[in-house]
């Protein structure tokens, strides 16, 4: 069966951007990745991994040097290239700006009714891009996905999964909530959205095109199977149309009939 599991970035009150992102494998994939994980959780002596505070080199990770910082974080990257790669699995990773968000999908207005909170937005394109992958790839369903439960929406979203499952023919399975600091997959994921995030809070909000951080490069397997969209002003307005056009027609009592 293959599940998918998916964490959040971004959601501090002063963030400009917000991410969300994950991998989806089968359960011998995640399996592997466990006892290859464990094991370097254990060597440099902690119990999990945070991608925030290992940034900022701050609770478990206080008082380390740099230099075990980066080594910690190779070894952990080195796991999801190694142990997740193209054959096995999909990563997937959605960025929004959020004035942007705000600004396009107000709130109060029947769009954002639909499309939700930006955590909500960010968590179902995640999903949806996963469908369209089992569906290209012929990995049959259903699909488990598991968010971390600290997500600021997690009950906006089970409401939009669970009204969306009956439309999708049997590929979704079950969405699940779960604690990173007890599961090493959603510790994977953490790496995942906060790269991810921290990408699109260097090139879309300070406007400078950096280049991709080497602890980002580090998950982006030669077969192409991470893959991330960050929606700033540019690209949401092109989206926003599209959207309400949809709205309009789902709304339309002529809808479906001649």
């Amino acid at each position: 069966m293959l599940v998918g599991y998916f964490d959040e970035s971004g959601t501090h009150s002063d963030s400009k951007v917000m991410g969300v992102g994950g991998f989806v494998a089968d359960s011998h994939a995640w399996k592997k990745v466990r006892q290859h994980w464990r094991p370097v959780l254990q060597k440099y002596g902690v119990t999990h991994f945070h991608a925030t505070d290992l940034e900022s080199r701050k609770g478990i990770y206080l008082g380390w040097s740099i230099e075990k910082q980066i080594g910690f974080q190779k070894e952990l990257t080195a796991v999801i290239r190694d142990r997740l790669p193209a054959s096995l699995a999909f990563g997937v990773s959605h960025c929004v700006i959020l004035e942007a968000y705000d600004r396009l999908v107000p709130i109060g207005s029947a769009l954002r009714d639909v499309l939700g909170s930006p955590y909500n937005f960010l968590g179902y394109q995640c999903i949806s891009r996963v469908l369209d992958w089992a569906e290209t790839n012929q990995r049959p369903g259903p699909i488990e996905f598991i968010f971390e439960s600290g997500g600021p929406a997690v009950g906006e979203l089970t409401t939009t999964f669970y009204a969306v499952k009956p439309l999708k023919d049997c590929a979704m399975g079950e969405l699940g909530f779960g604690d990173k600091k007890r599961t090493i997959e959603l510790q994977v994921a953490d790496l995942h959205a906060y790269e991810a995030y921290k990408h699109s809070d260097n090139r879309e909000v300070e406007g400078v095109k950096r280049d991709v951080r080497k602890s980002l490069k580090a998950i982006l397997s030669p077969g192409g199977n991470v893959r991330g969209w960050s929606l700033n002003q540019e690209k949401l307005a092109a989206f926003v149309p599209a959207a309400e056009k949809l709205l309009a027609e789902l709304e339309s009592p002529t809808s479906g009939h001649e």
